[in-house]
């Protein structure tokens, strides 16, 4: 849900100082704001909010870190919405993995990073060549391993059936993959979790299309594009567009969870 966290974002950068030295959390904030601005396509309002930062010093973010370890999602999310190839993504994902947590011990916060790594595995998947595909199996796997480990926290268990119904999926067990996915939708739904339902709707989409349904390929692509038309995934139209032939997205004004008027008028005051 970018837009809404566009707001709770712009309300932190609010309370951050004019000018002068802020905290190493600001740091991260304002990386996360302007990603999303970055996904959005708000190039008005990215340019004022870099206007206003010019202003203000960051505190470096340790390596290794809490902070540093919460950087890698925005990090990762920003390279999967600007296209970067897979070898980009596997450095950054190899650079995380350096840091040799035990993700069963990580903190709750953190968790969110092992979800990003998941759904880019996905991505990885779902845009390759057949023997990219083959390649990235392996670390989809991996991704798989860590999410279970980290299931203690709700909402990952939404992701982690999402996960495994495309690992099944790629592994060639459609059956298992099939019910994996019905589970990770009814969640979804379940725990209002926009992000699992638009990626669910891709991922079927995709495998009616391997079927030969190009039919229900298309409806199910046009249900997906909906979804993410509603919550601003503009990231996950031009997937949807680019993998399944739609009408390509346009940057319209979104609606549905935020007033996105009164965020702009927020960041323009600034």
């Amino acid at each position: 849900r970018p837009l809404a966290a566009l707001a709770w974002l712009e309300r932190a950068i609010e309370r951050a100082p004019q000018s002068g030295r802020a905290p190493a959390i600001f740091g991260l904030i304002a990386e996360a704001a302007q990603g999303t601005l970055i996904s959005l396509e708000r190039e008005l309002d990215l340019l004022h909010l870099r206007r206003r930062l010019q202003r203000v010093e960051f505190a470096n973010i340790k390596q290794q870190g809490y902070f540093y370890s919460l950087s890698f999602q925005i990090r990762i999310q920003r390279a999967m919405e600007q296209g970067s190839g897979s070898d980009e993504l596997d450095q950054l994902i190899d650079e995380w993995d350096e840091q040799t947590q035990d993700p069963a011990q990580a903190h709750l916060l953190v968790a969110i990073c092992y979800i990003q790594i998941a759904h880019a595995r996905v991505h990885q998947c779902l845009r390759g060549t057949p023997s990219q595909r083959t390649r990235a199996l392996p670390k989809l796997a991996r991704a798989l391993r860590d999410l279970e480990r980290v299931r203690r926290v709700p909402l990952v268990t939404v992701h982690l059936a999402f996960t495994g119904a495309a690992h099944s999926y790629f592994s060639g067990r459609e059956a298992e993959g099939e019910l994996l996915l019905a589970e990770a939708e009814r969640a979804a739904q379940t725990h209002g979790c926009v992000w699992v339902s638009v990626a669910a709707a891709r991922l079927r989409a995709h495998q009616l299309r391997a079927r030969g349904l190009e039919q229900a390929a298309s409806d199910q692509a046009s249900a997906a594009e909906v979804i993410a038309r509603k919550y601003a995934q503009l990231f996950y139209m031009r997937c949807i567009h680019d993998e399944l032939g739609l009408v390509a997205p346009r940057a319209e004004q979104p609606h549905g969870e935020v007033d996105a008027q009164r965020v702009r008028r927020h960041l323009e005051a600034l």
